[in-house]
């Protein structure tokens, strides 16, 4: 499998998981590393269904295409790759 960018949004109670290069693919955890977990899971599976599997663009493609604030991101996020 490609490696795909993975943001992690904290919130008040959970996380939020997203990958910018796989629209539509999502998933929740209690904290960083359930979220994780399941965001690979979901990744997979996701992928399964696709019949183009799509280039990952890396964090410096989303960074200059303005997607995330590079100064905010530690704050903001938790971003990594799988």
């Amino acid at each position: 499998m490609k490696n795909y960018l993975i943001v992690i949004e904290y919130g008040t109670d959970n996380c939020s998981a997203f990958s910018p290069d796989v629209p539509g693919c999502v998933a929740t955890g209690k904290n960083v590393e359930d979220t994780l977990i399941n965001m690979k899971s979901a990744l997979l599976f996701h992928l399964e269904g696709l019949d183009d599997t799509p280039e990952p663009l890396g964090l410096l493609h989303h960074l200059n295409a303005g997607e995330f604030d590079p100064d905010k991101i530690e704050e903001k996020y938790f971003i990594t790759h799988v």
